[in-house]
This record gives structure tokens, sequence and C-alpha cells, in this order.
């Protein structure tokens, strides 16, 4: 299964009256990249969760407020 960037996705919206695409095969072609993005951020979740445990939730606070100048 082919795996469509945000970019082409939009360009089809755009384009939609103007071409052959089906409804429906570009809804879920949609709701493929959400829950694509929904596994990613849950992933990147869990590991921000696990480092926070191993290093600390107050010592990454603190480095993160570091960085705001």
């Amino acid at each position: 299964m082919k795996y469509y960037t945000d970019d082409e996705l939009i360009e089809m919206v755009e384009f939609y009256g103007e071409t052959s695409i089906d409804s429906n095969w570009l809804a879920n072609r949609i709701r493929d990249r959400f829950e694509q993005k929904e596994k990613r951020s849950s992933r990147l979740m869990q590991r921000v969760d696990v480092a926070a445990n191993y290093l600390g939730h107050q010592f990454i606070t603190d480095l993160v407020e570091e960085e705001q100048y």
C-alpha cells in the first residue's frame, strides 16, 4: 500500500473536481494518514514518557525552560 504525504493528499483535495478520484477512496487515504500520524505520535509520546521516567520529569522541564529565551 502506498502512503501519501500530507501535501499529496491536499493536492488531491484541491484538484478533486478536475480528476476522476473517487471520494470514498480519497477519504480512506486521508483516514489512513491520520491513523499513521496518531500511531507515530503515540510512539513518540511513549518514548518521551520512558525518558522522563528515567531522567526525571522535573529535569526535563528545567531543560525545556532553559531553552526558552
